[in-house]
């Protein structure tokens, strides 16, 4: 009773409450990206730390760009009605592939020129290509996901989206490291995480506005197919390496 005369009385206890509930989830959604980092350094070291902290933070450099895209939307989905959101919705998605897709497509060029310039990191590029769809798929989750979310006034469900892809890339960067003590598979469950934020508010989202799931396949194909690559580089030899008498095992 007292609870509910109080936010009558004030309601700016419900901006109170949206506030820190979105500032829990972006936490958790810093958490995705970082957790990898925070596990290394504590059970492999510095050195480990330091090669797969030099490519994240690479990659952080750019997303903090990207992100300030969300930010501008924001404001333009809160004044759009329903239908302009769901149509602009469908589009963004198509585009955000097809952007995404190039973005990859500048990998080695990026590479190459980082190596040329900063010669004594090349081990921590290496990580690039594990880090690299990280960078499309939060893209995608700031961009587009987020805003929407927001918009929506859906704070409980991005912060449960983002809770979960935390839980799930600190288990599968908990079994990398313990079972497997491979530092591409810590890379790689960052990507899991990043998948399962961007596959839950993509579907999330499309149910909100009825958007049939035909239109949103290219995205959903796109993202599995980008943990599919990640898995069949990095998971598959990594399994091999302890299957006795393997090739990978006899190779190393």
């Amino acid at each position: 009773m007292f609870y509910k005369l109080a936010h009558k009385t004030f309601p700016v206890l419900d901006d109170a409450k949206a506030g820190i509930v979105l500032s829990v989830s972006t936490l958790l959604a810093n958490l995705v990206s970082n957790i990898g980092r925070a596990c290394v350094k504590v059970i492999n070291g510095l050195l480990d730390f330091g090669a797969l902290s030099m490519a994240n933070s690479l990659c952080s450099f750019f997303l903090m760009f990207i992100r300030q895209v969300g930010v501008v939307l924001f404001p333009f989905l809160r004044n759009a009605d329903y239908d302009k959101r769901k149509r602009l919705f469908v589009l963004s998605n198509q585009a955000i592939c097809l952007i995404t897709l190039g973005i990859l497509c500048f990998y080695y060029p990026v590479r190459f020129l980082l190596e040329q310039w900063l010669p004594s990191y090349r081990e921590s590029f290496a990580y690039l290509v594990y880090i690299m769809p990280v960078v499309v798929l939060d893209s995608q989750m700031s961009v587009l996901n987020t805003p929407y979310l927001n918009a929506m006034r859906k704070e409980k469900r991005l912060l449960l989206i983002n809770l979960t892809a935390f839980l799930v890339t600190l288990v599968v960067t908990l079994i990398s490291i313990g079972i497997f003590n491979s530092m591409e598979l810590v890379a790689l469950s960052i990507t899991v995480g990043m998948v399962v934020k961007s596959l839950i508010g993509t579907i999330s989202i499309s149910k909100s506005y009825e958007v049939q799931m035909g239109q949103i396949t290219r995205t959903i194909c796109f993202e599995l197919a980008l943990l599919l690559f990640q898995c069949n580089r990095n998971l598959l030899p990594a399994l091999y390496k302890k299957i006795p008498y393997s090739p990978f095992h006899l190779s190393a």
